[in-house]
């Protein structure tokens, strides 16, 4: 199969399922699981799927996220006020 049915395909379950597990497409593509962390890593233009799953994993995102809230500064951020840096 080539690079580029692989990506479609990738693409293809990835919007049916809203996930994809690198073991099942290894298995499912008979291709190494680098080779599909490679793939995953070529479609996820500029890094955002990589940088949301690690957000989401990081304790110490989460734990500043619940401060702001907390404190109301999300306000401040989702506004754009970027003087809530310097307080």
């Amino acid at each position: 199969m080539l690079q580029q049915e692989r990506h479609n395909q990738i693409l293809a379950k990835l919007n049916l399922e809203g996930q994809v597990i690198v073991k099942e497409l290894s298995q499912a593509f008979n291709v190494t699981e680098d080779c599909i962390r490679k793939d995953l890593t070529t479609l996820d233009v500029g890094g955002a799927a990589v940088t949301i799953y690690q957000l989401i994993k990081s304790q110490k995102f989460i734990k500043e996220v619940k401060e702001e809230f907390i404190t109301g500064r999300y306000e401040e951020i989702i506004m754009g006020d970027e003087s809530y840096l310097y307080k």
